[in-house]
């Protein structure tokens, strides 16, 4: 008998996509589809390059079809965090489930970032 899988990894990969003056750098993804609910769902590794501890972290999701078309653009999608210190390595374990039908590729910004002490920080040009 065939071992079932329940997830179907559609695309997972390093991004060298990086904001000069983002606290978070997304360095890579992983885009599944549940196979049971047809569900679209993000996993994404991010680094805190910013010098005070994370709270949370609201990203932009940009979705590609299969033939790396652009599909949508999903703007403060959350990801919560326990405390992330300085340079530390995060977001593996979050799941974040995407309602975008077709979604083969993604490319993936921080766009809002909160801070523990209260601050927080905003892109400000997300054409670039």
């Amino acid at each position: 008998m065939a071992a079932y899988q329940r997830f179907q990894v559609l695309s997972a990969a390093r991004q060298n996509l990086f904001l000069p003056d983002s606290p978070v750098w997304v360095s890579r993804y992983q885009l599944s589809r549940d196979q049971e609910s047809g569900k679209r769902l993000l996993q994404t590794r991010m680094v805190n390059c910013a010098e005070k501890d994370i709270q949370q972290v609201f990203l932009r999701v940009v979705c590609f079809d299969e033939r790396r078309e652009r599909l949508t653009q999903l703007e403060l999608v959350p990801i919560e965090t326990p405390r992330v210190k300085p340079g530390e390595v995060f977001g593996d374990d979050k799941l974040v489930e995407l309602s975008v039908r077709g979604a083969v590729f993604a490319e993936v910004y921080a766009q809002r970032v909160r801070f523990t002490d209260g601050s927080a920080w905003d892109e400000t040009d997300p054409h670039r």
